[in-house]
């Protein structure tokens, strides 16, 4: 009975901690919503370029400082990272890309790889 107890509270405490997860990583995302992905917001690739450097988020788009915009065609959820089907126009005409947007607990940072930029860290605007 004892090993039995002792496994429904760790199993408690697991989802506990994926809630809190998920969670602070919503906290991390500046202007999102209860509904809304976690990248929803404004992130920089550091704190002090949220002024004019930031880079735009929202459901379903990315603008950059560089001028790179990405409608999204398809946004898909698999185990807490985003894929994403987009069309993106930077310096030149539209094409098509394959984006996954992730949030790293570790370093308190959204992961951007894929499309027409370089995998790229941010940190959330406050």
């Amino acid at each position: 009975m004892r090993i039995a107890t002792a496994i429904l509270a760790a199993l408690a405490l697991a989802g506990c901690k994926e809630t809190a997860n998920v969670n602070a990583s919503r906290a991390h995302s500046a202007h999102a919503t209860e509904d809304a992905p976690f990248f929803v917001g404004r992130w920089a690739a550091e704190e002090a370029m949220c002024g004019n450097a930031a880079w735009q988020f929202t459901e379903s788009s990315i603008s950059t400082p560089g001028h790179v915009v990405c409608k999204f065609n398809q946004v898909d959820n698999v185990g807490g990272v985003y894929q994403i089907d987009a069309t993106c126009t930077a310096e030149g005409p539209p094409a098509r890309y394959q984006l996954k947007i992730s949030y790293a607990q570790s370093a308190g940072a959204l992961l951007v790889e894929g499309g027409p930029f370089q995998p790229i860290g941010l940190v959330a605007c406050r």
